[in-house]
Order: structure tokens, then C-alpha cells, then sequence
């Protein structure tokens, strides 16, 4: 066989394998509603309240007794350098959000990242200030949704770490949630 004829078989074969994937891909996202769903914010949101809020344009809906993998990337800036964002989630009654949120802050701890890893249907995390005020700075939530027997919604909120400073969530802010099953 020929150094051409090999490069054909070769090329056939990697051919058949990406339709098969696609079928297999197709297949899933059929049986099980599957898909990804992005939300974005389409404008600066600010609060100067400690009482978490739904940030618009971050929230999508999720079915019953579905599995959802989300992924959020929330940019936003503070008017002091003494304010912080809390961020949070609420999902439907009977559901779980396996999560992560972890939140750029100034600290005097060694790490500079306020974290929190939970189980619940509705969770915040805050964030102790920031570096510089005014800077753009990136939160992230990320982690596996089980929706219960009711469907509803997946919210993002947030909030200002100190009441009558502001916080900013940037436009552009967004996430990523897929259905795996």
C-alpha cells in the first residue's frame, strides 16, 4: 500500500468516526432535551445593598429530574477598595446546586479568592474587597445542577459586601449551562 493510499484510508476513517461522534451527539441532546443554554447580562447592573438580587439576563430555565453542568463567568468592578461582591444562586424547590463559587478579594489570608463549595438550593459566598476600585475583576460558579420533581429556574444573584457601596456586574457577564441527562 502506497504512502497515498494509506492517507486516503486514514482520512476515511477519521471521517466515519466524527459522523459517528455527531450521531452519538445528536442522539443525547434528542433523548434527553439535552443542548446548552447561554445567559448573558446585556447591561452593567450595580447594588449597593448587602441583600442578594437576581443579576439580569443571568438566569435560565431548567426542567424536572434533569442534570445540568453550569458554568458562570460574572466580571465586575467595585467603588471601593473595601467592597467585595457577594454572589449567589436559588434554584426551584427540591433541586441541588453542586457548586463552586469562587470570588476575587483582597485578604490577609495567603490565598486572595474567596471560595465556596456547596450543596444547596440557594447559596452565597463574599468576597472581602478588591485590589484596586473601578478594576474589572472576574467571579466564577461552576459545578452540576440536579433539578427534583419541579422544574423552574436557575437564578444568579448578587450583592456589595458593605451596604451604600456599589458594585458593578459588567455586561457580558455569563454562563453556560448544558443538560447531560
Amino acid at each position: 500500500m502506497t504512502l497515498a493510499d494509506r492517507l486516503s484510508a486514514l482520512v476515511s476513517a477519521i471521517g466515519a468516526d466524527i459522523k459517528s461522534l455527531s450521531t452519538r451527539v445528536t442522539s443525547l441532546e434528542t433523548s434527553s432535551g439535552g443542548g446548552s443554554v447561554i445567559a448573558a447580562s446585556s447591561s452593567d447592573q450595580s447594588s449597593t445593598a448587602t441583600s442578594l438580587a437576581d443579576a439580569t439576563g443571568l438566569s435560565a430555565s431548567v426542567v424536572a429530574n434533569a442534570t445540568y453542568r453550569v458554568d458562570a463567568f460574572v466580571t465586575f468592578t467595585s467603588a471601593s477598595v473595601d467592597t467585595g461582591l457577594s454572589l449567589g444562586y436559588t434554584l426551584p424547590t427540591g433541586a441541588l446546586g453542586m457548586l463552586e463559587i469562587t470570588i476575587p478579594s483582597v485578604s490577609t489570608w495567603l490565598s486572595q479568592m474567596t471560595r465556596l463549595i456547596t450543596s444547596a438550593q440557594s447559596a452565597s459566598v463574599t468576597g472581602n474587597g478588591v485590589e484596586a476600585s473601578g478594576t474589572p475583576y472576574t467571579a466564577r460558579m461552576s459545578g452540576i445542577i440536579k433539578v427534583g420533581s419541579t422544574a423552574g429556574t436557575f437564578q444568579v444573584r448578587f450583592a456589595s459586601e458593605v451596604a451604600g457601596s456599589s458594585v458593578t456586574l459588567k455586561s457580558g457577564s455569563e454562563f453556560v449551562l448544558t443538560r447531560v441527562a
